[in-house]
């Protein structure tokens, strides 16, 4: 899963504000209004977070932020297929306001986790195809931001249930190649009558 909206790499963003940054536009004239957007997101990223986004882009990750104007910014970091493992997570927490994480395919377990406990704007996280169980799915009910979570191919079961339940936003749910039975997708959605279970 790639982040569905108009997203720029960290190195772009710096590539692109700082090339000709020299050479004032001639008197009279604006800037061209993609400069100034492109200025005005690199001047919400602080220093510690640029050094963290190249830091993940170096794992493998495709870090990306938002190019439409946003309070918090919001970051995407997609580490699908990548040889990130939990230890390396712990650079995530120079980049507070990320939205979107993707895991798919990775050695990310239960332990991994517990270094995202803290992210109040987090929407949409994927862990498919990953190391997570049920343990680990305890802990993902203190993302209470989430919006869409996909768990393709988990072992997680029916003991996620009660977890899952305390996500109220949540909106859409991916849970085929999991365990959970269909009576633990009955409970859900009579916790959740608004969620789309897959």
């Amino acid at each position: 899963m790639r982040p569905r909206f108009p997203t720029v790499s960290i190195a772009s963003l710096l590539v692109l504000t700082f090339v000709g940054c020299d050479t004032a536009p001639p008197a009279g004239t604006n800037t061209p209004a993609p400069m100034k957007r492109q200025e005005r997101m690199l001047s919400k990223v602080s220093a510690s977070q640029k050094e963290a986004a190249k830091a993940l882009e170096a794992l493998g990750g495709e870090v990306q932020i938002n190019e439409e104007d946003a309070d918090p910014l919001i970051l995407a970091v997609d580490f699908s297929n990548s040889q990130v493992t939990d230890a390396d997570l712990a650079q995530l927490q120079e980049l507070p306001s990320i939205g979107i994480l993707d895991f798919t395919n990775t050695a990310i377990t239960d332990e991994g986790l517990k270094h995202l406990a803290k992210y109040p704007n987090l929407v949409i996280l994927t862990l498919s195809d990953t190391k997570v169980t049920d343990e680990g799915i305890a802990q993902v009910a203190s993302f209470t931001s989430l919006r869409r979570l996909t768990l393709l191919n988990l072992p997680v079961t029916d003991a996620s249930i009660e977890h899952l339940k305390a996500l109220k936003q949540l909106e859409s749910l991916v849970i085929r190649g999991t365990k959970i039975t269909p009576a633990g997708v009955q409970e859900l959605r009579d916790a959740l009558p608004d969620l789309q279970v897959h």
